[in-house]
């Protein structure tokens, strides 16, 4: 992996999820505001294994940023009580344009996700309180948070951390130059999709459709234009 420069990595542009209900948030990402890979991020902020991942998916999204693009998703497992206020609370700080670094603070302290360390960490970052204690107890955001865990349960990563490489399903974490491999594929037949006459803003849903033919539709439904996922 290359080296951490230390250097934070600037937000993504938010996109608009056009059937997301009202309250929902766009995806927290890094990387390309007009990419042709998405690498989602199914994440469990009480999950250790999520934990050691962090770093390399910011190092993907500083190599290949130019065309890749890495969104997060929150995947509350119900084996980890506290993961859904965790990730209730990350949202909180999303609402105020500072998830990822209320991100890393969870990550950073993992075993501080109890509801005073959750709010320690908002006021030492001077967010809005009031508003971050409003957001936090918002039942839309609590919603969100359960439809994304569905959808990736649904979509077969039931273990944390799981990864979608536009659609293209992998769970669990081997090393960062194979899931780097991986990500590197798929830009390749991205960019060849590209040069074939497909416009740019078609790439992404096309080759979702073409690396997942089961569930690709859902996939875009529920990731990328927000529908909720069904029970």
């Amino acid at each position: 992996m290359p080296e951490d420069t230390g250097e934070p990595l600037k937000a993504a542009k938010p996109f608009a999820m056009a059937q997301s209900p009202s309250g929902w948030l766009p995806a927290p990402a890094l990387g390309s505001d007009d990419p042709l890979v998405v690498v989602i991020v199914s994440s469990d902020f009480q999950c250790p294994v999520c934990r050691r991942v962090v770093k390399p998916v910011e190092a993907i999204a500083r190599e290949l940023g130019a065309d890749v693009r890495v969104e997060f998703k929150h995947h509350a497992l119900p084996s980890h009580p506290r993961a859904m206020d965790a990730s209730l609370a990350a949202m909180a700080a999303h609402a105020q344009g500072r998830f990822w670094e209320y991100h890393d603070r969870l990550f950073t302290n993992q075993r501080a996700l109890g509801p005073g360390d959750l709010e320690d960490h908002a006021r030492s970052m001077g967010l809005d309180l009031a508003q971050w204690q409003k957001d936090f107890n918002s039942e839309a955001r609590r919603l969100q948070i359960a439809s994304e865990s569905r959808a990736s349960d649904k979509l077969g990563a039931r273990g944390t951390p799981g990864f979608f490489i536009n659609g293209r399903k992998q769970v669990g974490w081997g090393s960062y130059f194979g899931f780097k491999s991986m990500v590197e594929r798929e830009l390749t037949s991205a960019r060849e999709l590209l040069k074939s006459g497909t416009p740019r803003a078609d790439v992404v849903k096309k080759r979702v459709l073409s690396n997942n033919q089961a569930d690709g539709s859902n996939y875009v439904s529920w990731f990328i234009e927000g529908t909720p996922a069904p029970q």
